[in-house]
């Protein structure tokens, strides 16, 4: 849903494109799950 959010957003803000790269995303997985599991 996250990811769909800043797909649009890119249109307006290139900023919103780094959330494209496979890797942050992988990174913000692993800390969201973390975050949720402690």
């Amino acid at each position: 849903m996250l990811l769909l959010l800043a797909e649009y957003l890119q249109q307006f803000y290139k900023g919103f494109a780094v959330f494209q790269y496979l890797t942050l995303r992988g990174i913000l997985g692993v800390l969201t799950a973390l975050s949720l599991s402690l």
